[in-house]
């Protein structure tokens, strides 16, 4: 069985990963004047993908800023995915897709 933590993170993962990069990823998108306040501002907290640093990953070479939740992601994720082999980075995505959940419980269960 799960404990409420694993829930909770599970809850947050859904928000923040599967509606919140679509939503953060839609908005970066949209031409500024069609851009609420809100959005704006949460843009220019990387709470929401800001247009601009999404923009470079359109343009040629297109070999960075893949994050599409925040971009606080991409100064780490650029270099990891451009001098990583593709099998060892999707063995890393397979096991942190099933496992994500149980490993970050585990962490936060051990500051309990």
């Amino acid at each position: 069985t799960r404990s409420p933590l694993a829930l909770s993170i599970i809850i947050l993962k859904w928000l923040c990963c599967a509606y919140g990069t679509q939503l953060g990823h839609y908005w970066s998108h949209m031409p500024p004047q069609k851009r609420p306040a809100v959005v704006r501002f949460l843009q220019r907290a990387h709470i929401f993908l800001p247009a601009k640093e999404h923009a470079s990953h359109h343009r040629p070479p297109y070999d960075k800023n893949f994050g599409i939740v925040s971009g606080l992601s991409n100064g780490l994720l650029n270099g990891v995915l451009k001098g990583m082999p593709a099998k060892p980075l999707i063995a890393l995505w397979a096991f942190l897709t099933v496992f994500d959940v149980a490993l970050v419980e585990r962490l936060f269960a051990s500051f309990a």
